[in-house]
């Protein structure tokens, strides 16, 4: 019996009986305390009533899908916090890239194979606690932890308040995860990557786009990065409704971060990661704020530009000539362009359509008399070849001052 553990509570979202009874009593039989509900709504009351540790939700559901039960779900409960598998009978892949872009952890097909589905269950367990918060009850003596808020390949990070301010106001920790001595040169990288970060946030983080750094330090044999708390919603959740933004929003989104680029690459630092992830929307400025400078590239006076670097980016986003280790600072650009068009299509980089003669992005789809000029400079931007695109941010902005009255115009 009993894979499971006895203090596990599970809550299964599916209207079908059969797939709901069965799933109980198998889970149930494995130590789990479980909790079946037919509707959105039941379940939505459970899990207001009692903490859940997993949930297992099917796509079809009465009133509403399983995937926007998913959405009003990840509003409250991060990935880190409650995992979420979805299960559903349709096999189409769209619909798993879907179900996992709108937050969920994984993605099972029916028929169930029981084993199989407890499997999932614990490896979603067992990353969850590898996520949580570290014991020390304060870190640096100041720091109380609250919540995880993500991890990535070297670090977990966390929410936390400052218990050292006036009204404990929250800050984001960030620990760089222990590795065995047998990962000494991953270690190495991570590190380096860790206190690139602390150095890049030390520079940048007085200007008002970006997180300002409070402490850097080590307790315990691990490292930790205190940095500025930024609420509000990351792009790649605002992208998961699928709403389509308007002109004028996308111009302010570009003239927002292009402003920042210029600022950032004026201290001679390349971000190399610049995707929907790292951009927090502020709802109560209205601003748009560059966050995760761990990726960032200084570019000195007189360094090689034959000189290879670590390549980091993410696919879909970072051009060629980073991928390949040698960034320059119009990739920002390009990362940048990529993040916009998706505002403004509805769909990811690598969902865009491409001309094959030439190797650019192909945007007639979306040609009109009001897009085409702005379509013109985001093109611009994201050029296959670093010669071919726009400079700097700067000589980007300008053509942006230009086109502004245009706009306002063609939009009255």
């Amino acid at each position: 019996m009993a894979n499971g553990m006895t203090n596990t509570a599970i809550l299964i979202v599916d209207d079908d009986p059969i797939t709901l009874n069965l799933l109980q009593k198998y889970l149930i039989y494995q130590g789990y305390q479980v909790g079946a509900f037919a509707t959105p709504e039941t379940a939505l009351t459970a899990l207001q009533e009692q903490t859940w540790d997993l949930v297992l939700l099917d796509w079809l559901l009465p009133g509403m899908t399983g995937l926007q039960l998913l959405q009003q779900l990840r509003q409250t409960y991060p990935p880190g916090v409650l995992p979420v598998i979805m299960i559903t009978a349709r096999e189409d892949s769209a619909d798993m890239v879907t179900a996992l872009h709108a937050g969920a952890n994984d993605y099972i097909v029916k028929p169930l194979n029981l084993p199989i589905v407890v499997a999932r269950i614990q490896a979603q367990l067992a990353t969850v606690r590898s996520l949580s918060p570290p014991t020390t009850s304060r870190l640096g003596g100041r720091y109380q932890i609250q919540s995880p808020l993500g991890a990535g390949g070297f670090g977990c990070t966390y929410l936390a308040q400052d218990l050292h301010r006036p009204g404990t106001p929250l800050c984001v920790v960030k620990q760089l995860l222990a590795m065995s001595v047998n990962e000494s040169e991953k270690l190495l990288r991570a590190r380096h990557l860790f206190h690139r970060e602390a150095q890049a946030l030390e520079t940048l983080g007085h200007y008002k786009y970006i997180p300002r750094l409070l402490a850097y330090f080590e307790q315990d044999g691990e490292f930790y990065l205190v940095e500025e708390y930024i609420q509000g919603q990351s792009l790649k959740e605002q992208f998961t409704s699928g709403k389509i933004w308007s002109l004028l929003e996308v111009f302010s989104f570009l003239k927002n971060l292009l402003k920042t680029l210029k600022f950032i690459h004026r201290h001679q630092v390349i971000h190399r990661d610049i995707k929907p992830d790292n951009i927090i929307y502020e709802q109560a400025t209205g601003h748009y704020i560059l966050i995760d400078f761990g990726a960032v590239r200084e570019t000195l006076p007189g360094a090689d530009p034959d000189t290879a670097t670590i390549s980091i980016g993410t696919r879909g986003y970072a051009p060629l000539e980073q991928l390949l280790g040698y960034p320059e600072f119009n990739s920002d650009l390009y990362a940048l362009g990529m993040v916009t068009l998706q505002a403004l299509t509805g769909l990811s980089p690598t969902e865009l359509p491409w001309n094959h003669n030439t190797g650019e992005l192909d945007l007639t789809a979306w040609q009109t008399p009001q897009t085409t000029h702005l379509l013109n400079i985001i093109l611009g931007m994201t050029r296959y070849y670093p010669q071919d695109r726009y400079p700097t941010a700067a000589a980007v902005l300008k053509d942006l001052g230009k086109l502004e009255p245009v706009l306002l115009r063609l939009m009255e």
